[in-house]
């Protein structure tokens, strides 16, 4: 049996895989896997806090482990891609592995082994339609791999011995190998001779000597670009051929990236550069990009580049919410803004966009917390971007039943999510709304007046959250009225809220409304608004979202202000929580959160949060680079 691996090859696969080898019984084709050589136990707590418990480590026969090693295959294969200058990547390795993660475990019982036979070869690269079509497709489709392990199985031998069956194999994998890598070779050179990189491995047998240097590496802010040019010169009396540089980073956008030099003649200079797109939700930050320069022959050089991405500014979230409970074509109800059994209605959200850049994909979602009670018929709403001061509503559609086998329920509880889809600000709160019961409305069509200033409530009830404010004289349509409150329409569209009606007096004519449809005299109130977060220096001076420091340690000083009550603030080093703090404060809250954080060399995400309660909170981060050390000493980072 041939076995096919690869680095995504993880635990029980892996065994099986190292049985077959350990016990001669199986080839392994394909690269180096996982490493996922333990097993863990996952316990749950009421609190919500979690458990993991290694019980266990798995082992192949002759007791190996695997942990943080993986299995090394019999033929060891080398992908390159090289269909184009964007794509093209000569030491491709896109998995992330057991030794990768942070506080991985080690056994003393790894061994660690070479592959007897290695095969680069030029690999097919297919668009994503092409991979979406193999997927859907219902026929096997064979890849390079596959055709190898047919290839190898077809041409063993028909006296095949159970006993010396794996050698066997191993032999006619080898024959195959070798009638195929000069094919194999002299395809990858001439796809980069298309690229304009002479890869012919030449005569060199001796190194020779090489320098190199930046020759442009500017600013990117995320979303662009990034472009880093790099000179090559052989200094040496002796000609190199297949030079490259590959990089390693703090940030993993910008590992694994590739500088194709290729044949360079004594004395020659030659450049080469990567283009590197920058996600739109990156935070801006220093870092840093090593490059080594080497060619089959040894390293010969390497040099250190200092990147800046300048973050774009990033939206803040507040809303405003309701029940539309009135009668229209999606919703059917009594129309007090209140929960009563058997209704069907809409939760209306509006969205402000209270911070300095522009959401460009702002997305509100509902779910249900509270039970089978509750059946929502709309759960997400993506809304129209969202530049700063602007404002968008989302409409979510549930109904209650109107009898239920279980005793009535006397709330129901949502949880409500408001982000920007591509740069990944949020928001997340717990909803609660009483369930009442059945109250008498009319229904009324008229203009009214407000008398003096009122508030405008979102429900018939006093306790509900204010909606809008109004001033004396603003002029509103009233539609219904219930439990001593005006219904009336808050503009065009379907938004609604609540006025005392002992604060109201009958109108003749229109409401006033400006060029937008919105009613003269009423501002909109978005009551939901999280604390927001500084990062100051010692002298109180508001801090950037990066900065560098020279040491391994760093004081924090975060300024949390809020209109209302805050109960607690985290500060977080990178993904992990280093400091919690209880505030309590009752009413507005201006307080100012100070820990000095220990730092790794390189790059340092610092993470404030800021909670109103469990759920309502704010989060904002500051990346501080510290020169304190070398961030590559480190086992691999920066894997893509």
């Amino acid at each position: 049996v041939v076995v096919l691996v690869n680095g995504g090859s993880a635990s029980a696969s892996e065994i099986v895989a190292g049985a077959l080898k350990n016990r001669g019984r199986g080839l392994i084709i394909g690269d180096q896997t996982f490493g996922k050589g333990s097993v863990q136990q996952l316990y749950d707590f009421p609190d919500s806090s979690s458990l993991k418990l290694t019980i266990g480590q798995y082992l192949t026969p002759g007791d190996e482990s695997i942990q943080s090693v993986g299995i090394t295959p019999d033929v060891l294969l080398h992908p390159i891609f090289a269909g184009s200058k964007e794509s093209v990547n000569l030491l491709p390795d896109e998995h992330t592995r057991e030794e990768d993660l942070d506080r991985h475990l080690d056994d003393a019982r790894t061994k660690t082994n070479k592959p007897a036979i290695e095969l680069t070869y030029l690999a097919e690269e297919i668009d994503q339609a092409e991979t979406e079509r193999r997927d859907a497709a219902t026929s096997f489709t064979e890849d390079f791999e596959i055709k190898l392990a047919r290839q190898v199985l077809e041409a063993a031998p028909s006296n095949f011995n159970e006993d010396t069956g794996r050698e066997q194999l191993l032999q006619v994998a080898k024959t195959i190998v070798s009638q195929r890598a000069n094919d194999d070779e002299g395809r990858i050179d001439a796809a980069l001779m298309k690229l304009g990189v002479d890869w012919s491995k030449g005569r060199q047998t001796v190194p020779s000597a090489v320098t190199v240097s930046v020759v442009d590496n500017k600013t990117v802010k995320a979303g662009d670009t990034w472009t880093l040019t790099l000179e090559a010169k052989n200094t040496g009396a002796t000609a190199v051929s297949r030079l490259r540089g590959n990089t390693t980073s703090t940030l993993g956008y910008l590992a694994d990236r590739e500088f194709l030099f290729g044949a360079l003649k004594a004395g020659e200079t030659k450049r080469a550069s990567v283009d590197v797109k920058m996600p739109k939700e990156l935070q801006g930050r220093n870092d840093l990009v090593r490059v080594v320069i080497a060619d089959n022959l040894k390293s010969y050089t390497s040099v250190d580049v200092p990147v800046v991405i300048e973050g774009l500014d990033r939206p803040r979230f507040s809303y405003g919410i309701f029940i539309d409970d009135g009668v229209s074509k999606d919703t059917s109800g009594n129309g007090d803004g209140l929960l009563q059994l058997g209704e069907h209605v809409a939760l209306v959200i509006g969205v402000k966009n209270t911070g300095k850049g522009e959401a460009l994909e702002p997305t509100a979602m509902l779910k249900n917390l509270g039970g089978a009670e509750v059946f929502i018929d709309v759960g997400r709403q993506r809304l129209d971007a969202l530049v700063p001061g602007a404002t968008g509503v989302a409409r979510f559609l549930f109904k209650l039943p109107a009898v239920t086998n279980e005793p009535p329920a006397t709330k129901i509880e949502l949880r409500l999510e408001v982000f920007d889809a591509v740069l990944g600000d949020f928001l997340i709160e717990k909803l609660s709304f009483p369930v009442k019961a059945t109250t008498t409305t009319t229904k009324v069509k008229r203009v009214i007046e407000l008398k003096a200033a009122l508030p405008v409530m979102a429900a018939a009830d006093a306790s509900s959250m204010v909606l809008a404010k109004a001033v004396a004289g603003t002029k509103l349509d009233q539609v219904g009225e219930a439990n001593g409150f005006a219904r009336v329409r808050l503009g065009a569209g379907t938004l609604y809220g609540y006025v005392a009606q002992s604060g109201v007096t009958p109108s003749k004519g229109k409401p006033t409304v400006d060029a937008k449809g919105a009613v003269t005299g009423l501002s909109l109130v978005y009551g939901r608004d999280p604390p927001t977060i500084a990062f100051e220096d010692a002298a109180g001076l508001k801090l950037g979202e990066m900065l560098t420091v020279d040491g391994d340690s760093y004081a924090v000083n975060a300024h949390i202000v809020d209109d209302g009550s805050v109960n607690d603030a985290y500060v977080f080093v990178n993904a992990q929580k280093v400091f919690y703090q209880r505030l309590d404060s009752r009413g507005p809250t201006d307080k100012m959160v100070k820990h000095t954080v220990k730092l790794e060399p390189g790059v340092n995400v610092i993470t404030v949060v800021a909670r109103e309660d469990d759920e309502f909170a704010q989060r904002e981060a500051l990346t501080v680079f510290s020169k304190a050390g070398d961030p590559f000493a480190k086992e691999k980072r920066g894997r893509r």
